[in-house]
């Protein structure tokens, strides 16, 4: 459990990423040992604040696991990430995305690693976030399922961020949790 504060200023700008300086363990960049794919090159439409619900959309095909270099791409197989979410009050946004991905033998992946057996990797994730003046939070949980071969092994993660703006700062709590099944 982390516990600090933040200036006011710098979370305007972040509050599209995180709003503390130091990132949940489920969303840190993959050199830093991050387990998602954050970083993609590829193709990305995104649409939102539609109707009187506020529904949103994205939709991406990208490189995904496989190793990109500048001179291309090491794996022809290509990622897809589908969401949806919607803004249903003011300053609140609840949402749902998939997110699927395959290696075949011999890929190179993100970690340098060579695949000596297929991998397919399916990622379901569920977000809420609402952020007030005065009060925010932000949860979200993925489901990160990855079949190697015969064996399928899934991880759930999460994190639930709260806190309470004070003028120029902002108190936070924030719990992450990453559970990793032996077989990962």
């Amino acid at each position: 459990m982390i516990i600090a504060l933040v200036k006011k200023e710098m979370i305007h700008f972040f509050h599209l990423l995180q709003p503390t300086i130091a990132r949940p363990l489920l969303v840190k960049f993959e050199d830093e040992g991050g387990i998602l794919p954050i970083h993609n090159t590829g193709f990305w439409v995104s649409g939102g604040d539609i109707g009187s619900i506020g529904f949103g959309y994205d939709f991406a095909i990208a490189n995904g696991l496989g190793h990109a270099s500048i001179s291309g791409d090491e794996d022809e197989n290509k990622s897809l990430t589908l969401g949806a979410h919607i803004k249903p009050v003011d300053n609140l946004e609840v949402g749902v995305s998939a997110y699927f991905d395959e290696l075949d033998p011999g890929a190179e992946t993100l970690a340098g690693t060579t695949t000596t057996q297929s991998l397919t990797n399916q990622m379901l994730v569920g977000h809420l976030a609402y952020l007030s003046p005065t009060f925010e939070t932000i949860a979200e949980y993925h489901s990160i399922s990855n079949d190697i071969g015969n064996t399928t092994s899934t991880t759930s993660a999460y994190f639930v961020y709260l806190g309470y703006n004070i003028k120029k700062i902002t108190p936070y709590v924030r719990y992450d949790n990453i559970d990793y099944e032996d077989t990962e």
